[in-house]
């Protein structure tokens, strides 16, 4: 039988009765200290709470859990106490909780100290592996601790508010996650140095996709940038194929193809300028851009609407080429 979500309260009158359940989702709706469940034939519970909780004699095999606030819920050593004494039969446990930073000294230290306590023999013996993220936004700062599947993981996502402190790379080459069977990077966050993605890149040989919001050069100078040794060093080395990026400029564009001489598939979201230079450029073969042959481009620019038909025209009579029009605003060449 499976059971829909239910508020705790409610749950009661479901032990009045002698049910088979292989799941229940519970989410609750007032905190309580204490609730036993004593349903020996339980094999899947999922719990969503924002209050205090103490699970006794299931045989639970799955636990899933979302909360938030209440750090209790990130104490490594009750769950240790509450796994190893009434949920012997554990084999998943999935934990997301997010708690607020605002008046509080989070740091990276404070971090790790949190990461160290979910990485004794207990946790890594049974290979349950965490990670977390920290957030800072405009009216209040946040910190995501959840669990990872370090095994089946083959992408890393960052969030669009993620704060990106000195230990980024150390962070992740620790995080139990294997860095060379991950293939996709998408970084949703505008705060991000372009140096720091490269610094990232080079611990993650076997990448083929990065998804990108924008290139944050940080007052570096281009030219500069590409004489740097890790620069250099990952031109040569990386396998990315596939880029989306959401808003580029010409210069990053040529940043991009330098980098990532390997690239076949480039998409931008909002392109504001530059058109022609842009297009001509990748449609160029030089030693950089010999294995791109599909280019995506979206703009909202009123030049862009007004040309673009002409545009095509001009590029289509000096370019072996083929185009599609999704849409108003979009654009799409391909090529052999």
């Amino acid at each position: 039988m499976h059971c829909p979500v239910i508020k705790w309260y409610l749950l009661s009158t479901i032990f009045l009765f002698d049910i088979s359940l292989n799941f229940i989702n519970c989410q609750t709706c007032t905190p309580l200290n204490t609730w036993p469940i004593i349903k020996p034939n339980w094999s899947n519970c999922s719990v969503l709470s924002d209050g205090t909780f103490t699970i006794n004699n299931i045989h639970a095999e799955f636990l899933y859990i979302s909360t938030s606030m209440d750090n209790e819920y990130i104490n490594a050593q009750r769950w240790e106490d509450l796994i190893a004494t009434h949920m012997p039969h554990l084999r998943i446990f999935d934990i997301q909780h997010k708690t607020s930073l605002f008046g509080n000294i989070i740091n990276g230290e404070t971090c790790q100290d949190l990461m160290n306590r979910f990485a004794t023999l207990f946790w890594t013996k049974r290979k349950w592996f965490f990670t977390h993220q920290l957030y800072y936004l405009d009216s209040s700062n946040y910190g995501v601790f959840y669990s990872i599947q370090p095994y089946s993981a083959n992408e890393i996502t960052f969030g669009k508010n993620l704060w990106i402190f000195r230990d980024l790379i150390m962070n992740i080459s620790n995080s139990m996650i294997s860095l060379s069977q991950i293939t996709k990077i998408t970084i949703n966050s505008e705060f991000i140095c372009f140096s720091n993605i490269i610094k990232m890149l080079c611990s993650i040989p076997n990448c083929k996709e990065l998804m990108l919001t924008s290139l944050s050069l940080e007052r570096i100078d281009s030219s500069s940038l590409q004489c740097t040794e890790d620069f250099q060093s990952l031109s040569h080395t990386n396998n990315i194929t596939n880029i989306t990026i959401k808003s580029c400029d010409f210069k990053r564009v040529q940043l991009l193809v330098n980098l990532f001489p390997r690239l076949q598939h480039l998409h931008i979201n909002e392109l504001q300028q530059e058109f022609q230079s842009i297009i001509k450029y990748l449609l160029n073969t030089n030693e950089n851009t010999r294995y791109l042959h599909s280019l995506f481009i979206r703009s909202i620019s009123k030049i862009w609407i007004k040309k673009r038909k002409n545009i095509i025209t001009e590029i289509k009579q000096q370019n072996d080429v083929s185009v599609k029009l999704p849409g108003d605003f979009g654009c799409y060449f391909w090529w052999k």
